[in-house]
């Protein structure tokens, strides 16, 4: 059986952006289709990031750090 996996990212901003530079996507997320208990990557990428990043699940905040605190099951990984 699959399972669509959705999420969202939420960018929030911790400092104002540079004047005439505005953080954007990319490359935004897309939905996908998994089997259940499979590892599924979401790939994005954000350009002139001004802000902190955050994954969201069904509208909740998951945390801002690398290793989602409480959430084992969701990780971010790359590079800043």
């Amino acid at each position: 059986m699959a399972r669509v996996f959705r999420l969202l990212v939420l960018l929030m901003a911790a400092v104002e952006p540079l004047v005439g530079v505005e953080q954007r996507f990319a490359m935004e997320p897309q939905d996908q289709t998994a089997i259940v208990g499979s590892r599924v990557t979401l790939p994005c990428r954000i350009i002139n990031k001004t802000g902190v990043l955050q994954w969201t699940k069904d509208d909740f905040g998951l945390g801002t750090h690398r290793n989602l605190s409480g959430f084992d099951r969701y990780s971010m990984i790359g590079s800043d």
